[in-house]
Parts: C-alpha cells; sequence; structure tokens
C-alpha cells in the first residue's frame, strides 16, 4: 500500500512519515528513516520511496510503502524537476492509496501555500477527486497547550474547517467530498500525549487501509507556472511569425497571380504575332515570366511550409495544455 505525503516546505512531512512507520522515540529522534528538517532547514531534496511492515496496533502487522517528497516552493528549475522526480516515482508505484496532505497547526495559509495546493491538484487530479486526507502536525495535546490555544483566542475546529475549505478552492477540479482530517504531535514527551498520538496514529492507518487504490500509471507532469508563462511567451511569439508570415503569403499570392496574369497576356501575343521578326523576343519575355511564376510558387511553398511548423508549434505552447509528458518537462529543465 502505497502513501504519497506532499505540502509545503517545512511542515513536518519527514517527521510524520517516520512517525507513521515507527513512532518509537529511538526511530524517531536518533535513527530515523527520513532525515527530518532541523533549525527550519529542510533536509528532503529529493523523493525517497520507503516499504516497510508497519505496526498498527497490538496484534496487527501492514506493509506501507511511504513516498516522501520535497516542498515545491524553491526555485523554477527545482520546482519541475521535483515533479518530474514524484512523477516517475508514482508511474513505478503504478497506484496511490491516498495523498496526504501535511501542514503545521494553524499554519500561515499565503499564496505559496495556495499555488502548491493547486500545482499538486493538477499534478493527481484522480488523487484530488477522492483520496486526499489532511494531517495537521505539531498540534501538542498537553495542558499548557491547550491552555494557551484557549488565551490566543485559536477556534482548533474553524482552524480546520479553514484548511479544508483551501483545499477545496485550490483544487483543479472540484472537491466533491468532505477531506478527513487528523491533528497529531508526532514529538510527544509526556505519556499522556504519547498516547493520544498513538491513537490518531492508529486511525490514520486504519482510515487509509480502507480506502480504494487510485492507478496512476503513465502520469503527466503538470506545467509549473514558470513554465507556463515561457509558454505564454514562445506562444504569442510564434503567433506573431504567423501572421507575418501570412501577410507575405498574401502578397506572394497576389504577386504570383499577376505573373500568371502576365504570362497569358504574353501567350496571346506571340499567337497574335507567331509569323512576324519579334517572336523571338517574345518568347524570351515569356521564358522568364515562367521562370517568375515558379520562384513565387516556391516561395508560396516555403511560406506554406514556415506558417504550418509555427502552427504545430504553438500547439505545444497553448495556454490549454496544463500538462506535458516526462520526456518534454526533461526538455525544458535548460529554461
Amino acid at each position: 500500500m502505497a502513501v504519497l505525503l506532499i505540502g509545503f516546505t517545512g511542515m513536518g512531512k519527514s517527521t510524520f512519515g517516520n512517525y507513521l512507520i515507527d513512532p518509537d522515540g529511538t526511530h524517531m529522534l536518533d535513527n530515523p528513516t527520513f532525515s527530518p528538517a532541523w533549525d527550519n532547514k529542510p533536509m528532503t531534496q529529493e523523493v525517497k520511496i520507503v516499504t516497510k511492515k508497519v505496526q498498527i496496533d497490538d496484534d496487527r502487522n501492514e506493509m506501507l510503502t511511504i513516498i516522501d517528497t520535497p516542498g515545491l516552493d524553491e526555485s523554477a528549475a527545482k520546482k519541475l524537476y521535483r515533479a518530474i522526480d514524484i512523477v516517475k516515482k508514482l508511474n513505478e508505484c503504478r497506484e496511490i492509496r491516498v495523498c496526504i496532505l501535511v501542514v503545521k497547526f494553524n499554519a500561515k495559509i499565503d499564496a505559496q501555500y495556495k499555488a502548491t495546493l493547486e500545482y499538486y491538484s493538477k499534478l493527481l487530479p484522480g488523487l484530488f477527486d477522492n483520496n486526499v486526507i489532511i494531517v495537521m502536525t505539531d498540534y501538542a495535546t498537553d495542558e499548557r497547550s491547550e491552555i494557551m490555544r484557549k488565551r490566543q483566542h485559536i477556534n482548533v475546529e474553524q482552524v480546520k474547517c479553514n484548511t479544508i475549505e483551501e483545499l477545496r478552492k485550490c483544487s483543479n477540479n472540484p472537491v466533491t467530498y468532505s477531506p478527513q482530517l487528523f491533528t497529531i504531535d508526532c514529538l510527544p514527551l509526556e505519556q499522556a500525549e504519547m498516547e493520544i498520538s498513538l491513537a490518531v496514529r492508529t486511525a490514520i492507518l486504519d482510515y487509509i487501509f480502507q480506502l480504494p487504490p487510485i492507478k496512476v500509471k503513465n502520469q503527466m507532469v503538470a506545467k509549473t507556472d514558470y513554465i507556463k508563462h515561457k509558454d505564454s511567451e514562445k506562444y504569442q511569439k510564434l503567433q506573431g511569425e504567423i501572421e507575418g508570415y501570412s501577410e507575405r503569403l498574401k502578397e506572394a499570392r497576389k504577386n504570383s497571380k499577376k505573373v500568371l496574369n502576365d504570362i497569358h497576356k504574353k501567350q496571346e501575343e506571340i499567337t497574335e504575332i507567331e509569323n512576324k521578326i519579334t517572336k523571338e523576343r517574345c518568347e524570351a519575355e515569356l521564358e522568364a515570366y515562367q521562370k517568375f511564376h515558379k520562384e513565387k510558387l516556391a516561395e508560396i511553398e516555403l511560406l506554406e511550409k514556415y506558417i504550418d511548423e509555427r502552427c504545430r508549434a504553438a500547439e505545444k505552447y497553448h495556454s490549454d495544455l496544463t500538462v506535458m509528458t516526462i520526456e518534454e518537462a526533461m526538455e525544458r529543465l535548460p529554461e
């Protein structure tokens, strides 16, 4: 069973992935499967897949594959490279059980956060249609934290509703279901807090295992905002070239028609003076007109070829195309 962890940089994806695999303190702090961020510096730089047998409760173990992803809020080149990496790994898995959006409790929902959600909804439309759950990390359950939330007038249920609403708004397709949301502290200190976190972990795993898998074979790479901007520029440039060549084609056809008329006139002259001395001069002029007309036809053919090439190229950069193959995405990396 494969689980995909997504989210903004520094939201605790790797720490949460570690907690799903093994919540034991030694594993979490001394020998984690995924390297967590320290001092707010993200450690996940590429997609990492781990498959392990996890203990769900005292008498149940299941095989679980976790796909830990880096945040997509870096430079344009890194964002595209990571998107390609994610799609490659997904295609290798062939199916995903759930896409888990990991976000810190009460995290600021800014433009970058929304852009990340929007991009993933385009990258993984099949998953976002049905199998997305939200896990809010760093949700401490000790008495002091509960008191502080009350003093700061933080309405927990409202925070949850706001997060679900943002997911709905940023999704590429309408989300017709209410995503399941869990709050968890993956690094609890006291026994009571540990028991609460373990119970939430069990609830998350139970929920995941009852979801139907989604096929992800031959997944396409969604275009990043930067690539869409570059495509728009190329599309406009190609449209300008097409317009220019079309004007030249119109003029060439006009000239070709005029030359053809001149040829017909010259042929009529030759017929009229067939027995006169000037016949040789007219034939020479006719030959020149025919040569000129042949050149014009060649020019028309070349212009039509240029226009056809640019029309086909423009189709690749049209704003309606929001996805591309892995091969096409790799070609765009140098940009």
